[in-house]
């Protein structure tokens, strides 16, 4: 127990403890707002109808008082989806993916829940089909995937990589630029972007990306 107790309390003094330490402004440049894509196919309560849906996921929500409804009845998808109620500003978003990046402006907001990534209900916004899409950045500035190197987990062009370990049942990555650890985060490190000149990590965890500047 007493191990126990030391490794989470090690973990939580690692980990960003608000949103200022999770994004930061790396010595004055900002960091982006960066967002998972959700595609998913099938058919949809209550018609049944066979649909793709697309949403670039923002954050925890409060479920209690919306309508769910099956996104895919029948399937191995569980994810339920909800719409939620009041105006919204509209949102421009820059999605990219493998194919490239495109702007999109965002209208439509609704929740998600029992997620493969997540079960407490998420706030997302609503896109057209993006299956081809990975992140949602939010702004216009220019953005570029970078692929995360599979063999021994580094950004190409660059000396960063990430390692992986596992503290009180938690995945926690830890980011390093040369032999410099640049610090830990929940999650697991999912790619890499270029965003108006500047290269970030991606860590995500339960539906939420955590940019780490490299």
């Amino acid at each position: 127990m007493r191990t126990t107790l030391l490794l989470a309390a090690l973990t939580l003094s690692l980990l960003p403890t608000t949103e200022a330490d999770a994004c930061g402004d790396y010595g004055g440049d900002p960091a982006p707002q960066v967002m998972p894509i959700s595609t998913h196919s099938g058919r949809s309560e209550p018609t049944e109808e066979f649909r793709t849906r697309s949403f670039a996921v923002l954050g925890p929500t409060d479920g209690a008082r919306l309508r769910w409804s099956m996104l895919a009845v029948r399937s191995y998808d569980g994810t339920r989806v909800a719409p939620v109620s009041g105006a919204m500003s509209p949102r421009e978003l820059t999605l990219v993916g493998a194919s490239g990046s495109r702007r999109v402006t965002a209208t439509q907001r609704v929740a998600l829940d029992r997620h493969a990534t997540f079960q407490a209900p998420h706030l997302a916004l609503e896109l057209d089909d993006a299956r081809d899409m990975t992140f949602a950045v939010a702004g216009s500035r220019p953005v570029s995937l970078i692929t995360l190197e599979s063999s021994s987990n580094g950004i190409p062009g660059t000396s960063a990589r990430t390692s992986l370990v596992i503290v009180d049942h938690t995945p926690v990555t830890e980011v390093y630029l040369g032999a410099t650890s640049l610090g830990r985060y929940a999650g697991y490190a999912v790619g890499a972007i270029t965003w108006d000149g500047m290269r970030f990590v991606l860590v995500e965890h339960e539906g939420a990306i955590t940019p780490v500047r490299i």
